[in-house]
């Protein structure tokens, strides 16, 4: 069976594959909207930069999936790269993509994660990472076997009185990051104003939060302890902040410019 080496957009409409025969197709996005009747998509460019995939799956939205069978079946192709020669050889996705769980996915695949207790849960906006935040999260990984970690989404964060230029990072690079840590064994995230819901939906063993958090503060708290597991204020060890950063990296270009 072939795979998907890379998914690249094109422009608003097409796709352009590689597969691991080294054939380079041209999906048309347009065309596959209009055969589902996803009228109201054909010009959702958000949509579209949502597309995601894997070795024999491509991903539109929630509802929508094709097989690389079907993908390639409707592609028109290119032209054909030469695998033997490594100077153009594709470079497939990175492993750690395929941590991200996006919200839909979860009730299937937290059977399988719970095999793997006590599983640990913790969450934040995770912008722009530094130091504080990948020793926060390695040491909450200690605490246990298997790590989730829920993000908010781009509007969560606005909501939450940061500046209105946050986040810097949009959701999907944030995802990308975090899951490329080696702390993280699982991403996932959430809209609301609070994970609440998603700490109810998943019931952790141990619930996780930076040292600013007091334990009787921490969103899902009572949850977890009420269900027998335990919460966990972790002290920071650096002084790291990311308004910090953006604020230095703001006075810092304040100052070359003047």
């Amino acid at each position: 069976m072939p795979k998907f080496i890379s998914v690249i957009p094109e422009d608003n409409y097409h796709l352009r594959i590689v597969i691991d025969n080294g054939d380079i197709l041209d999906f048309s996005v347009f065309n596959e909207l209009k055969r589902i009747k996803a009228y109201d998509r054909l010009h959702n460019i958000d949509f579209f930069k949502q597309v995601k995939f894997t070795n024999e799956r491509i991903f539109w939205d929630d509802d929508h999936d094709f097989h690389i069978d079907q993908v390639v079946a409707r592609s028109q192709k290119i032209s054909k790269i030469n695998m033997n020669n490594t100077q153009h050889k594709p470079y497939p996705t990175p492993s750690f993509e395929n941590k991200i769980i996006h919200p839909n996915q979860l009730l299937d695949k937290l059977p399988a994660i719970k095999k793997h207790s006590p599983i640990v849960f913790t969450n934040g906006c995770f912008d722009i990472i530094h130091r504080g935040h990948v020793t926060y999260l390695a040491q909450a990984r200690a605490l246990g076997s298997v790590m989730i970690v829920a993000l908010n989404t781009d509007q969560s964060v606005k909501r939450l009185n940061k500046s209105p230029s946050r986040p810097i990072n949009t959701l999907d690079n944030r995802l990308s990051v975090i899951a490329s840590l080696e702390s993280v064994d699982f991403v996932t995230y959430f809209d609301e104003d609070t994970p609440l819901k998603l700490i109810k939906q998943i019931m952790p063993d141990i619930l996780v939060k930076g040292g600013d958090w007091n334990i009787s503060d921490i969103v899902g708290s009572d949850e977890i302890i009420a269900n027998g597991g335990s919460v966990y204020s972790i002290p920071f060890i650096y002084d790291t902040s990311t308004t910090n950063l953006i604020n230095k990296i703001i006075q810092t270009d304040i100052h070359h410019t003047k």
